[in-house]
This record gives C-alpha cells, structure tokens and sequence, in this order.
C-alpha cells in the first residue's frame, strides 16, 4: 500500500482505517498532518458512538446495556459469532458500527476504524 507514502506513514494510516480507499485519498491530503488528522478522524467516530450510547442510555437503558454487551465482546476479539439478530445488533449493523456476515453467521467492525472507536468508547462509557 505505498499509494505515495512512505512506510511509516503507509502502516499509521493502516493500523487507524484498514484498506478502506476513501481514508486513503483523504490521508494523503493529510500528509503535513498525518497523524494528527487520523487521531482527529477517531476521535469523530468515538464522539459519535459516545453520544450515540448515551441518547440510547436515556431512552431505553435495557437496549444500552445490550450494545455494552456486545461492544465488549470486540476489545480483544476482531470477530464475534452472531447466534441471533436482536436489538443491539440491529442498531450495530443499522448504524455502520458492525458488519454481519449472514452466510458465516459472524459479527465484525465496519472497518478499523470503527473497532478502534468501539474500543475507545468502552473506556468512557462502559
């Protein structure tokens, strides 16, 4: 993946957003500030999925604790099998946050970035 990177900066912009062409287009526009801008662009998505959970939290406090659930099963796992399809799934997958794959009936992040977040939202909610 060197696209005009240099290997430092080809495996920073790996370990934040995967392959995924969209980051990588944008990255390199972000060269001067390469590592800045990824912390920047996690730190949106964590926002996001902090404020998220905590809307959730208020409304409906069983669902929140059925996303917590699940969310927890990804800090050290990157793929989790997926035995039904309940509520926090639905949101999960509703929301871009996870991926199911119905063929292999296994839950994973959208994406490297989306693992990195859910693993920072627990921090702060969880």
């Amino acid at each position: 993946m060197s696209q005009g990177f240099t290997n430092d900066e080809a495996e920073l912009v790996w370990s934040y957003f995967g392959g995924k062409p969209v980051y990588l287009v944008e990255a390199l526009k972000h060269r001067e500030e390469l590592k800045e801008w990824c912390e920047e662009v996690l730190e949106d998505k964590t926002s996001w999925l902090v404020l998220s959970l905590n809307s959730i939290r208020r409304k409906n406090s069983e669902l929140f604790k059925d996303i917590l659930a699940l969310l927890n099963e990804f800090i050290d796992k990157e793929i989790v099998k997926c035995n039904e399809i309940n509520d926090a799934v639905f949101w999960a997958v509703k929301n871009n946050i996870l991926f199911f794959d119905p063929k292999k009936r296994l839950l994973r992040s959208q994406g490297r970035l989306e693992l990195l977040a859910i693993r920072r939202t627990l921090d702060e909610v969880g």
